[in-house]
C-alpha cells in the first residue's frame, strides 16, 4: 500500500490597516497541484460584517458567474464557502483542482450601489508551487493575519 504525503503550506502576513477600511483582500496569484486543494482566505472590513459574499470566476468585473455565496446553498460542486465574521473573513475552498479550474476569480462582498471585490489568478498544473501576495499594506488595530493553506504541493530548492 503506497503512502501519500501532502504538503500543507501555511503563509501568514500580517494586514496593517482592514480596521476601518472597506475594501477586501486576499492573494493576487496562486498554483496549486492537479488532484490538490486549496482554501483562498477573503478578508474584509468590519463595515461589511453582515454583508452577502461571494466567490466568482471570470476575468472581468462584469464577465464573471458566481460560484458559491454565502446566502445560498453554500456548496457548488467542489467549491465550497463559509464566512467568519468574528475574524471578518470568509473563505472558499475547492478540491479535487483540474487544469480546468485554471483562472481568474474574485472575491466579493455584496454592497447597495456598486459591490466590492479582489480578483486573484488560480493555476492549476502538474506540479503548482507558487503563491504570490498582494504588494499592499494597510493599518490594523485587532491584529488580522491572512492564512493560505494549499495541500498538493512539491518542494522545490529555489536556490
Amino acid at each position: 500500500m503506497a503512502t501519500h504525503h501532502l504538503l500543507v503550506l501555511d503563509i501568514f502576513f500580517f494586514l496593517t490597516g482592514l480596521s476601518g477600511t472597506q475594501s477586501v483582500s486576499t492573494v493576487s496569484q496562486v498554483s496549486v497541484k492537479r488532484g490538490g486543494s486549496i482554501t483562498i482566505p477573503c478578508l474584509y472590513g468590519q463595515i461589511y460584517r453582515n454583508h452577502v459574499k461571494y466567490w466568482c470566476r471570470g476575468s472581468g468585473w462584469l464577465s464573471y458567474s458566481n460560484v458559491v455565496r454565502t446566502d445560498h446553498p453554500k456548496t457548488s460542486g467542489k467549491t465550497s464557502i463559509s464566512d467568519d465574521i468574528n475574524q471578518q473573513m470568509f473563505t472558499v475552498t475547492i478540491t479535487k483542482l483540474s487544469p480546468s479550474d485554471s483562472d481568474y476569480y474574485w472575491c466579493i462582498v455584496e454592497k447597495e450601489c456598486t459591490d466590492d471585490g479582489v480578483g486573484l489568478q488560480l493555476s492549476v498544473t502538474p506540479d503548482g508551487t507558487f503563491v504570490k501576495l498582494q504588494q499592499e499594506q494597510r493599518k490594523n488595530t485587532n491584529g488580522l493575519v491572512l492564512t493560505v493553506k494549499l495541500t498538493g504541493l512539491r518542494m522545490e530548492n529555489t536556490g
